[in-house]
């Protein structure tokens, strides 16, 4: 029975230190890359918010009200990011039959085997695309600086 609990501890211990390790090597670690891929950069003050099943999601410190970058989410597959998403909330309001929302992009990354980018997953949702359109990078880039968020 010891050697059960033993073992059982023993590997909750590994776990918890394999994620740490992720976290930080897909945190602020990976900034380098973020940088040179044209990735926004994970910013030092962010709250990691939530780690389950390989997914690590950050948060900044204060809520605005709009015009912000509103949250990083990172999907880990075999240790290995997957795909970065980026979720930037607009200024502008749009009605729909749940209620009124902000704008919103998202400028998402699906990366190879080797940690490169694969292709780029760009999305709008705002007036007369409540469901998402889906757009260029360059265009994500372009609305973003409209919007004066520095990525």
């Amino acid at each position: 029975m010891k050697k059960v609990v033993l073992i059982v501890l023993s590997l909750i211990f590994f776990i918890s230190c394999g994620k740490k390790n992720m976290i930080r090597k897909f945190g602020l670690e990976f900034n380098k890359i973020r940088a040179k891929e044209g990735l926004p950069i994970l910013k030092a003050d962010w709250i990691l918010v939530d780690t389950r099943d390989n997914y690590f999601r950050w948060i900044p410190p204060i809520k605005h009200d709009s015009m912000y970058f509103s949250s990083k989410l990172v999907d880990v597959r075999n240790g290995k990011i997957h795909r970065e998403e980026n979720r930037i909330i607009g200024s502008n309001k749009y009605q729909t039959v749940d209620g009124l929302f902000f704008e919103d992009l998202y400028i998402s990354c699906v990366f190879n085997e080797d940690e490169t980018p694969s292709y780029w997953d760009c999305e709008f949702r705002g007036n007369k695309h409540e469901y998402g359109l889906s757009i260029t990078k360059s265009q994500a880039d372009s609305i973003a600086m409209k919007w004066r968020i520095k990525l």
